[in-house]
């Protein structure tokens, strides 16, 4: 090859072998390019060089800093970091994309310890101890020099390294291997149908549970919401099409039912006094106790009061709901009256303030007259009346620090999908309207009445295929 100089430095203060380890070749920020990974000798830097900005270099870690917060009264020995390399990896629990960083470093009063780093996609770092109390009187581990997932277990891992001989003699005098077992206070679960059910508020619940057969450790998990007059079953998971869905992405899917089958979202449609989102997170209480998933991926989808339902949980639920897709739905914090008996301003029923910006996508038919685009009257549940699609997509654009845009993101057919953004965190708001569509779920023909809800049925857009899509791009910020 023929080699052209992109980077260098020449600091008088540094110490001889203050080169750069392990380069790597890992996604960039954006997402849009490869940058790579450097770990600078002696001062525990690790730095991110950009091959398309001319190899402009941040620092992305300061090693030394990190542990040295971590351990605020101990002292490091050995300050390497990739040693050799930055090696990928599978988290073990979540299944995302990772790297391991070997280190050599030390705490002063934790001599049987050897410690990792684990670079998350995001760029941030979190600390993995080695470690083997029954050496005490073994020299220092120190150096972790590989990792690697055993290929018969993704829960067991094996590093190796060698002692601390360095520190005062020329050459190591101990290796070892070291097996580490990840360990989960949650199960699997049997693939199939569960019918569970719990007590919230006084009131039985119940929900069904569905498992595909093949999912990752830790899998995503989409919980869909029922229609007024519906219930979570077999049925509603089939005829969306979520089941077959599930099955081809391998996340968990659950389903709840409402009382008497409708939700509290707020001006529509169950009792005002039933905790519908106090129910929910039990729901998801009670899951992380009989099953894994990843809580960083938890994701509302759901048809008309359903779909109501689903932004009244990205209002007040957002601390556990990644993102949520609704289906014919509203954001209904407000109640804007009747026909017969209108209020103007509305009244407000719930506050709408995420603890984060949570993503939206809502898909509507523009002949919609159950749910109607530009709210008003409906042609179901009485005489009452709605606020428009966009008072929800306004509330979450402004929640969501969405600026520019709109932008066309999809479009076939009848079906068009905009955009706004950027958005904080990445916290698209997508707005999707099928013309002359009905009060359906798109993908599911059979659940199309022109008579009492106008419009029609269209498959230019696929409303599980949408949601999954939308959810899969979203996950919750890494803390």
């Amino acid at each position: 090859p023929t080699w052209t100089e992109v980077l260098s430095w020449n600091d008088p203060m540094d110490s001889p072998g203050a080169g750069v380890r392990g380069l790597t070749g890992v996604p960039g920020p954006d997402g849009t390019h490869e940058v790579l990974l450097g770990a600078r000798e002696r001062d525990g830097e690790i730095w991110r060089i950009d091959p398309m900005d001319d190899h402009a270099r941040t620092v992305e870690l300061d090693g030394r800093r990190l542990l040295q917060g971590l351990w605020p009264d101990g002292l490091l020995a050995g300050r390497l970091l990739a040693y050799n390399r930055f090696i990928s990896g599978s988290h073990p629990l979540t299944g995302r994309p990772i790297h391991w960083v070997t280190s050599v470093a030390v705490k002063n009063d934790d001599p049987n310890a050897a410690w990792l780093l684990v670079r998350h996609q995001d760029g941030s770092y979190e600390p993995v101890r080695v470690y083997d109390d029954a050496l005490q009187d073994h020299p220092l581990l120190v150096s972790t020099r590989t990792i690697e997932a055993a290929p018969w277990d993704p829960l067991e891992l094996y590093t190796g390294g060698y002692d601390g001989a360095a520190n005062d003699r020329m050459n190591h005098n101990t290796a070892w291997i070291f097996r580490g077992r990840v360990h989960r206070t949650c199960t699997d679960g049997e693939p199939g149908e569960h019918h569970l059910s719990l007590t919230h508020a006084g009131r039985r619940r119940e929900y069904l549970v569905y498992i595909p057969e093949f999912t990752p450790v830790r899998a995503p998990l989409v919980i869909m919401l029922h229609g007024g007059g519906g219930a979570g079953n077999l049925s509603l998971l089939e005829r969306t099409g979520m089941r077959e869905k599930a099955d081809e992405e391998g996340f968990v899917l659950v389903a709840p039912s409402g009382i008497e089958g409708l939700w509290n979202a707020g001006a529509c449609c169950g009792d005002p006094e039933v905790d519908d989102v106090g129910f929910i997170v039990a729901m998801l209480d009670d899951l992380e106790t009989r099953r894994c998933f990843d809580r960083k991926r938890v994701y509302v989808t759901g048809h008309s009061n359903g779909g109501m339902m689903a932004y009244r949980l990205a209002c007040e639920a957002s601390d556990r709901v990644a993102a949520v897709a609704a289906s014919a739905g509203y954001l209904l914090n407000q109640d804007p009256g009747t026909v017969d008996a209108p209020i103007d301003p509305p009244t407000p029923l719930f506050s709408c303030e995420p603890d984060r910006p949570v993503p939206v996508l809502s898909v509507h038919g523009t002949e919609d007259t159950c749910a109607p685009i530009a709210g008003g009257p409906v042609s179901c549940g009485g005489r009452r009346l709605r606020l428009p699609v966009a008072h929800g997509l306004d509330t979450f654009r402004t929640l969501n620090g969405c600026t520019g845009g709109p932008s066309v993101s999809f479009e076939q057919g009848d079906a068009r999908c905009m955009s706004w953004g950027p958005c904080a965190g990445g916290s698209d708001v997508v707005y999707c309207t099928v013309e002359g569509g009905g009060h359906t779920w798109f993908g599911n023909p059979r659940g199309t009445n022109p008579d009492r809800f106008g419009g029609r049925y269209s498959d230019d857009l696929i409303m599980q295929d949408a949601a999954w899509d939308f959810f899969e791009t979203h996950p919750m910020p890494v803390d």
